[in-house]
């Protein structure tokens, strides 16, 4: 069985640890990881799309992501370079932008999960990439 493939873009490595603590917590297994320069992980992320398309991760969370590039420009990117044709992309934010959930999720997020740095809550939200790994497992 295949792991779940998983890239984290977030801007502290604090947070991709806590949420890389949490994905090491469910039921499934997942392989991880992680950049924490948005414009990097673009760029890692098209490479990978140009030079073999079944290396693209299985999902991208968008964590904290810089001023410059936030959420919605960075789903957008991935929409427009057909990432989001081979990978679900999953915003995390805090329960303000979670307000805003209608805007990630109109511009290509499959999920958005909120998160107050309760890391209880965190695991509850990344449990439903249960359906996921079953998926990859097929």
């Amino acid at each position: 069985m295949r792991p779940l493939r998983i890239f984290i873009i977030d801007e502290s490595k604090a947070n991709i640890a806590l949420i890389a603590m949490a994905l090491n917590k469910q039921s499934y297994e997942c392989e991880v990881t992680s950049e924490t320069n948005t414009n990097l992980a673009l760029v890692r992320l098209m490479e990978m799309s140009r030079t073999n398309a079944h290396s693209l991760p299985d999902v991208i969370l968008l964590g904290k992501l810089s001023e410059e590039l936030n959420a919605v420009a960075v789903l957008c990117y991935l929409n427009t370079a057909n990432i989001t044709e081979r990978s679900a992309v999953v915003v995390i934010c805090g329960y303000t932008d979670y307000n805003e959930r209608s805007l990630y999720l109109d511009n290509g997020a499959a999920h958005v999960i909120p998160w107050r740095f309760d890391c209880r809550e965190l695991e509850m939200g990344l449990s439903i990439f249960e359906e996921y790994a079953l998926d990859t497992a097929r």
